[in-house]
């Protein structure tokens, strides 16, 4: 929110797929017996896991694509309600058991999860994906200067020029970092509406 922090930088996935400076999530089903497509999903018969009501991936980009392609509300009491996991590793686990039958997975926790949980990852296979919205972003303080915001922006592109920076891109599947139009972050408050 504008006030409250400083817009930075935004790193930028190291995906041909993704456009820069943006991210998404994958929608994963069980490898065997899930759900064969988005318009098989009926909450009257299968149950969602989120990470918690207010994770972007996990909870409110999967709920307005739900919404979107099938028509269902991902809320709810009783049965048709979403379990919440508390994070994505734990929701790949739950549908790998079977236990839950659909989850949004960050595209980058994908990744990682491949080598943190390769046994769960190949119990799971992706079937859709959410819209494609700007990265989370690095910020500063909104009651910083704005010359000061200036320095650390500038520190913080120059550090892509550091052996420590190829390790950190290298582990968080990273190829660089943009600095986007803030305002570009707007459509992100309109995506729970």
């Amino acid at each position: 929110p504008v006030g409250r922090f400083h817009y930075l930088a935004t790193p930028v996935i190291d995906d041909s797929t993704v456009p820069a400076g943006h991210y998404n999530s994958l929608i994963i089903t069980a490898q065997d017996g899930g759900i064969d497509n988005m318009a098989a999903f009926d909450p009257a018969r299968h149950r969602a896991v989120i990470n918690e009501p207010g994770s972007f991936s996990g909870a409110i980009t999967f709920a307005a694509h739900l919404r979107r392609t099938t028509g269902y509300q991902l809320a709810g009491h009783g049965a048709a309600a979403p379990v919440q996991s508390g994070g994505h590793l734990a929701s790949i686990g739950m549908v790998a058991a079977g236990t839950a039958d659909l989850a949004a997975i960050d595209r980058v926790s994908f990744a990682l999860a491949k080598a943190a949980c390769p046994d769960d990852v190949a119990a799971v296979r992706v079937i859709d994906e959410t819209a494609f919205y700007p990265g989370l972003p690095f910020v500063a303080d909104g009651a910083l200067p704005p010359r000061a915001v200036e320095v650390i922006r500038d520190r913080l592109l120059a550090f892509r020029t550091q052996p420590a920076w190829q390790e950190m891109a290298g582990t968080l599947r990273l190829r660089d970092l943009i600095v986007l139009n803030a305002a570009d972050y707007d459509v992100m408050a309109t995506v729970g509406g």
